[in-house]
This record gives structure tokens, C-alpha cells and sequence, in this order.
């Protein structure tokens, strides 16, 4: 009688054993070169590349990516540092005004002129009505009927506003404002309100920045005390 002969069955290995152990090994396909060189990635066009060639697409991709960011970084740095000057110059032309006239007149023409936008309205508190070019006078009571809400903020609230605060806000050139950039005048109350808009719905948004506009609001105030009373 024949010995049968003993069959040692054979061990599949699985996809994710090959993972690990490349993943364990990271140097396995250096050191073993002519295994590289016989692997190939399908390519969406229907051509197959190989992994050095896929692996140099990669890192050219990442690579641009990485130089965009870059770029856009750069891009914000210049930015601020352009804000950052004029920002500079509107609070030492704020601090050099010797009246209320002047400081309303540098806000509206620095304003349009050196931050591009289209209005520019300052309101100041008191029951008492005086007449100016280049501010208006608003009782704080009516002020609190109307714009109640944007009172209430202690930042600056951007982004397009409700019928009634842009009518109360830019007067004849409410309908003309597709959004604004708003902030309180503050000292132990409120002193008055700056209103910044733009004829674009999309130039001042919630999301953005607002330090800028919370500096010069607080050198306004600051100048403000100096000839304002109720």
C-alpha cells in the first residue's frame, strides 16, 4: 500500500497583511528595487504609471498645493499691512481735529476714499438738534426704538441689515446699501453710532475680520469726548 502523501495546505495572505507589513517595513520596496520597478498605479486616462512616477505626481501636487497656501498667506499679509497704514493714518488725522465738524469730515472722506466704500454715516446722540454736513444728530431715545439691537453689540456687526436699521442708518441712501459694517460709539454710554456701506451685498460679511474698524472706533470715541456733550 502506497503511503498516501500529506497535503500542507497553503495560507492565502490578505490584502491588509501586505498593508502592515509594508506599513512595518517603510524600507522593504528601497531595498528591494526590481519589486518598484515592476509595480504599476492605473492612471484615470487608461495608461498605467508606475509607483516612483505616481509618488513623484503626488509630491508635485502637494507641492502646489502647499506654495498656494503660501501665496494666499501672503496675500492676507499684505492686505493687513495695507489696512494696518491706513488705519494709521485715519487715527492721526482723528487725533489732529480740532472739531466735531472736522473729525465727521475725515471720517466720511478717509473713509471712502482710502477704504473704498460707497457711504459713510456717523450719528451722535442728544435731544438737542444741530445741524452739520458731515455728521447727524439723533435723539438716543429714537436711536434705541430703531436700531436696538445693533446698540446692544459690543462688537461690530457686518453683513447686510434689517429694512428699518438701514433706513435709520443711511437716510436717502438706504436703498443703495447692499451691506454695512456697524459699531457702537461708546464712552460710560453710548455716544453715537458709525455706519460703513457698501453698494456690494457680499463686501462686508458676519465672518470677517473687525479689528480694524474696532481700532478706529475707539480713537472716534476717544476724539469725540473731547467736543461732544449732550
Amino acid at each position: 500500500m502506497k503511503e498516501q502523501q500529506q497535503t500542507i495546505p497553503q495560507t492565502l495572505i490578505t490584502e491588509d497583511e501586505v498593508a502592515d507589513y509594508l506599513k512595518a517595513n517603510p524600507n522593504f520596496l528601497y531595498q528591494r528595487p526590481d519589486i518598484l520597478k515592476l509595480l504599476e498605479i492605473p492612471h484615470p486616462s487608461g495608461e498605467a504609471t508606475s509607483l516612483i512616477e505616481r509618488q513623484v505626481s503626488l509630491l508635485r501636487e502637494r507641492n502646489l498645493e502647499l506654495r498656494n497656501r503660501l501665496n494666499k498667506l501672503l496675500d492676507i499679509a499684505r492686505e493687513n499691512d495695507s489696512l494696518f497704514e491706513k488705519t494709521r493714518r485715519l487715527i492721526t488725522e482723528l487725533l489732529e481735529a480740532k472739531s466735531l465738524d472736522e473729525i465727521g469730515k475725515v471720517c466720511r472722506i478717509t473713509l471712502k476714499h482710502e477704504f473704498n466704500v460707497d457711504f459713510v454715516s456717523l450719528i451722535l446722540f442728544s435731544d438737542t438738534q444741530k445741524l452739520s454736513a458731515y455728521y447727524q444728530v439723533q435723539p438716543l431715545t429714537l436711536a434705541q426704538q430703531k436700531i436696538s439691537i445693533l446698540l446692544a453689540q459690543d462688537k461690530p456687526v457686518c453683513g447686510v441689515l434689517r429694512q428699518n436699521e438701514q433706513q435709520f442708518l443711511f437716510q436717502e441712501h438706504a436703498q443703495a446699501v447692499g451691506s454695512s459694517a456697524v459699531i457702537t460709539l461708546r464712552s460710560t454710554e453710548p455716544l453715537g453710532i458709525l455706519a460703513i456701506g457698501s453698494k456690494d451685498s457680499k463686501h462686508f460679511q458676519t465672518a470677517m475680520g473687525t479689528l480694524f474698524i474696532s481700532y478706529i472706533a475707539d480713537i472716534l470715541s476717544r476724539a469725540l469726548l473731547q467736543y461732544w456733550s449732550h
